[in-house]
């Protein structure tokens, strides 16, 4: 046979064009009509070839991606050897068909045409996109997993880490170096070798997969507990490993949480060990789960021989089994616990059993798969139960015969405290009253003495007065302190001030021994407001003043003023501590000093005088101010009485200075109030006699009653300023007299000052329950009354 020879090239090329599958279309560059195409070229848009035919691809819609004008696609084609992009043809089913397009132009006769292939590329596409959608995937899990992958390529040595294992570790994108040793040199020394043998199992095929949990150092030095797993996915052709691929996760915390389980397991087990107690689990048929090793005190069979029975299988006597069974059974089926006692024979006699069941863990009584029970031994519990009810009855006798007696004296004791009480207001009113008028007396005969002598006599008699005077109240102060009824006044004062008056009053003192006196206190706590009882701490600081000069005969007393730095926020510490060059006193003496009525010893009170009241008085008033008092001796070497408290801070308050401030009150209400008339109601004619001199200094005009009927039927006559008002008076009192004033009358609304020998505090408030207005005690203070009759008389 003849060798073959080629066809014609113009056939040959109009078959294969024809056997395409792509589209082929030949296009007039300036019309864009169709001037031929294959067969794809037509059924590829669902067209005959007639309709394709010297129609326009414009007309056609053959492209539908918003490609540009078509002078625009024809002058690209003729500035480029070939023309490619993707686009979309529209399909007369209505469907859009991916394509490729690739345009040329030739020339064939002397004329222009474009040649355009067009393959369509829809499955491509699709293909592309769901691999596009696949690696979108892929990427956010390794990004967003809790577990990071690591991909190995033993051929070449390198290895990949995702983001997220990376992470895990403390590094940052860029920063761990993609090779085996970064990984393994990060592995602890103790777990490196149990890891490489099991990796290298696993690559070599010995092993079905690799999985190893060890310790792996992060970026910053501190080990994670990982759980590491990973497979061989490819092999050469000799079937050694090409790649391996792994996940690694961070289980630290879930191994702290085992680790902490297994403590907890073990704590428990130590704890069942150690309880008296016998702990059981059972199951729903009342099978033995677990039993505690102190079984042995109530039972001879072991423990081993017990788990998986009942208790009717271990031989326990058949109503005892039924008892125990509805316990259980009750759990079961309530999820509530239940609890029963028996009696049962045991290795140790005859015993008294409590049999406490509970649910093993919360939820449904149906989801229940076991429970708990503890047995204990209550024997020699009910036992003692039984003894313990015995001397409850008789103890019950013996409270109920203590109670009466107890009764008894209390009523007798309260009747005693009622004595007691009456007998120190009576006492009081009667020692103040005479006490008053020699007081009163005294000063009013001071003022008029003729000569020096006189003026002493008189001024030693008032010094004696003063004294008794204290005395009185340091009894007074005692009795309320030991009844509970001493109060404290708060009012804000100044140290600086506080402390001239002190100053004022314990320099002539110590002035008459020879004594040097001082008071050391910084400018800045001088001016410092304070809010506390300024009266009461001025009689706290007199006390030890007027002790140390009393027990001291040469040297000095000085008062010394700091701060502490233990005051609660909005409070100031401060510790005033009064030093004395004296006798001194022995540490065994110290605390007996603050005793009632207790002094150093019996010499001491011969020498010296003194009640042995001051300072248990000023310790337990200092105690009231939330603070205390201290002392630091020794024999020979002076004495040091420090007081430690706290005190709010406030507004620094106007204070009055000077010795002469009696006299400027007295000036300041003779100037607003000369002429006003005042009541005075007292049932003592010296004490009248002592009020009216007060009264009449100020030049106020004065009207006496002798008791509080006489005051009512003034009061109903004349309209007063201001009454000045005794509590105890014959025929009417003065609470009931000022019950009247204030029901009608002229004087309803005069102020009334309770002017009486009654300082209990009850009795103020008595006095002020009966519609009085203040309350001063006598003896009469100059001062006070002054101050308290500027603020209670109207203007006018």
């Amino acid at each position: 046979m003849p060798p073959a020879t080629a066809p014609s090239p113009a056939p040959l090329a109009a078959l294969v064009l024809e056997h395409l599958a792509d589209a082929v279309y030949l296009l007039d560059p300036v019309s864009s009509d169709i001037v031929w195409c294959n067969r794809p070229g037509w059924e590829s848009l669902g067209l005959g070839r007639e309709e394709v035919l010297n129609h326009s691809v414009l007309s056609l819609q053959m492209d539908v991606s918003g490609a540009p004008h078509w002078n625009e696609i024809a002058a690209v084609i003729r500035s480029a050897p070939c023309y490619t992009f993707i686009g979309r043809h529209r399909h007369a089913l209505g469907h859009e068909v991916s394509v490729e397009v690739n345009t040329t132009r030739f020339f064939e006769g002397g004329r222009e045409y474009f040649l355009s292939v067009a393959r369509d590329i829809t499955r491509r596409t699709a293909l592309e996109a769901d691999l596009r959608k696949r690696e979108n995937q892929l990427w956010f899990a390794l990004n967003e997993a809790m577990d990071g992958l690591w991909d190995w390529n033993v051929s070449t040595g390198e290895v990949f880490f995702s983001p997220q294992l990376k992470r895990m570790l403390g590094y940052g994108p860029d920063e761990m170096t993609p090779t085996l040793s970064s990984w393994s040199d990060n592995v602890h020394p103790e777990d490196a070798a149990a890891v490489q043998r099991l990796l290298t199992e696993h690559v070599q095929g010995r092993r079905a997969r690799y999985e190893a949990r060890y310790r792996l150092r992060n970026r910053s030095g501190q080990w994670l507990w990982v759980v590491d797993r990973g497979r061989v996915c490819e092999r050469d052709a000799r079937g050694a490993a090409t790649r391996v691929v792994g996940m690694v996760q961070d289980i630290t915390q879930e191994r702290a949480a085992q680790e902490a389980l297994a403590r907890s397991e073990a704590e428990q087990r130590a704890l069942i060990a150690a309880l008296p107690d016998i702990v059981m689990r059972l199951d729903r048929q009342g099978r033995h789960l677990y039993v505690s090793e102190r079984i042995g005190t109530l039972s001879s069979i072991p423990v081993a021989q017990m788990i998986g029975r009942t208790h009717r299988q271990l031989g326990l006597p058949a109503a005892l089994c039924d008892e125990l069974d509805a316990v259980v059974h009750g759990v079961f089926s309530t999820g509530l616990p239940r609890e029963s006692e028996f009696e049962v024979d045991t290795p140790l006699g005859h015993r008294t059993i409590s049999w406490r069941v509970v649910a093993e863990q919360e939820g449904p009584p149906e989801a229940l798969q076991s429970v708990l029970a503890v047995c204990r031994d209550i024997t020699e519990q009910r036992q003692a139960a039984n003894e313990l009810a015995r001397h409850r009855l008789r103890l019950e006798e013996l409270v109920a015969e203590r109670t009466e007696a107890l009764n008894v004296a209390k009523t007798q004791a309260e009747a005693a405290n009622r004595a007691k009480s009456r007998f120190l207001a009576n006492m009081s009113h009667e020692l103040r009253t005479p006490l008053g008028a020699i007081i009163g007396m005294t000063g009013l005969a001071r003022q008029r003495a003729a000569d020096t002598t006189q003026s002493d006599q008189l001024d030693k008699a008032a010094q004696a007065s003063q004294h008794l005077l204290q005395l009185i109240n340091d009894i007074l102060d005692l009795s309320k302190i030991e009844a509970e009824r001493m109060a404290l006044e708060a009012g804000a004062f100044q140290l600086g001030p506080l402390l001239e008056g002190v100053s004022q009053l314990a320099a002539h003192r110590a002035q008459e021994k020879g004594l040097c006196f001082a008071v050391m206190l910084p400018p800045a706590l001088a001016q410092q407001g304070l809010m506390g009882d300024a009266l009461r701490l001025k009689q706290v600081l007199l006390n030890l003043i007027d002790n140390a000069i009393k027990f001291t005969q040469e040297g000095e007393v000085r008062v010394e003023v700091g701060t502490t730095d233990t005051a609660p926020p909005g409070c100031q510490g401060l510790r005033l501590a009064v030093h004395d060059s004296g006798i001194g006193i022995d540490e065994a003496s110290c605390e007996r000093l603050f005793k009632p009525f207790e002094q150093a010893d019996n010499s001491t009170t011969r020498r010296y005088g003194g009640t042995g009241l001051g300072l248990a008085i000023s310790r337990e008033l200092v105690r009231m101010m939330g603070g205390d008092i201290q002392v630091h001796s020794q024999p020979g070497q002076g004495s040091v009485f420090e007081v430690q408290l706290a005190l709010p801070t406030t507004q620094p308050a106007p204070v009055a200075r000077g010795p002469a401030r009696a006299e400027g009150l007295r000036a300041q209400l003779a100037q607003a109030h000369a002429g006003r008339p005042v009541l005075v109601a007292d049932d003592d004619p010296v004490s009248r006699e002592v009020a009216a001199a007060l009264l009449r200094r100020a030049e106020l005009a004065v009207h006496l009653a002798a008791d509080g009927e006489e005051a009512v039927a003034l009061a109903a006559r004349q309209r007063f300023a201001l009454v000045l008002m005794d509590m105890q008076m014959p025929r009417l009192n003065g609470l009931d007299a000022a019950r009247r004033l204030r029901e009608d009358g002229l004087n309803r609304h005069t102020p009334i000052v309770a002017l009486t020998a009654n300082a209990f505090d009850d009795d103020r408030k008595r006095c002020l329950e009966a519609g009085m207005d203040e309350h001063l005690t006598k003896p009469i203070d100059m001062a006070a009354l002054y101050e308290k009759l500027l603020a209670l008389l109207p203007r006018g």
